[in-house]
């Protein structure tokens, strides 16, 4: 009795009206819950009928919601699921997956249509010279690993200054001054010893210092272009087409 009564409710439920409540809990964030009812529908309707949503459609809202659910192996099943693979609609999906896993070679594949699209993939990959044919100047504050080192060199800390890390270099100028100081002291004294230890001491973090403001200064310019790739993708309205 009560299988039936299930199956008499399950019955009731139409493909338009499973999607309508599909939209409903999309529109609520529960996405795991979509995915179940656009199934439901996407399983159940046929074909040809006289519905409001076709499967291509509904295969594209499940993959979508798996894009929202960072699953893009199985949003990539339902977008080959798409009959018609001539329209941009499934072109721009399609390249879309690949340009979220960073694949921009082929997501240009699939982008050939769109300059702008293209574009994105280059801004992406940091090729500024291809991506400024479309969107113009990427422009960013650059600072170079070998001057920040030379100057680390030249007075320990001035290359983290010169990256932006005044603390940083402060601090490390501090750190060798004093162990340098140690050493000469001991050398000063003839406490060999002692000029072996602060020696030491004093030659790794000289060293150190000018290493980690070469890094200071890498670091410095991959956050400032990835500030400024962001920036151009929000002034440009690009960021709406990731999940």
């Amino acid at each position: 009795m009560i299988t039936f009564i299930l199956f008499a409710i399950l019955s009731y439920f139409t493909p338009d009206m499973s999607i309508d409540f599909a939209r409903k809990l999309e529109n609520e964030g529960d996405y795991y819950r979509a995915i179940l009812e656009y199934k439901r529908a996407y399983y159940s309707l046929p074909d040809t009928g006289a519905y409001k949503y076709t499967k291509d459609e509904i295969a594209y809202s499940i993959a979508k919601m798996y894009e929202k659910l960072g699953d893009y192996s199985s949003a990539e099943q339902y977008i080959d699921r798409v009959n018609d693979k001539e329209t941009k609609r499934y072109r721009f999906e399609k390249g879309l997956l690949y340009f979220i896993r960073k694949d921009y070679r082929n997501a240009r594949k699939f982008w050939s249509y769109s300059d702008t699209l293209r574009a994105w993939t280059y801004l992406r990959e940091k090729d500024f010279k291809r991506a400024k044919k479309v969107f113009g100047e990427v422009s960013y504050p650059h600072r170079y690993p070998a001057l920040a080192s030379v100057l680390s060199a030249i007075v320990p800390g001035l290359g983290k200054v010169y990256t932006g890390r005044a603390y940083d270099g402060i601090y490390s100028l501090i750190l060798n001054a004093g162990s340098f100081y140690l050493a000469y002291d001991a050398y000063k004294h003839k406490r060999k010893p002692e000029v072996y230890l602060y020696g030491g001491i004093f030659a790794f973090f000289y060293t150190g210092n000018i290493y980690g403001s070469w890094i200071s200064a890498r670091k410095f310019n991959e956050y400032h272009i990835k500030a400024a790739i962001t920036e151009k993708e929000i002034s440009l309205g690009l960021w709406k087409y990731l999940p």
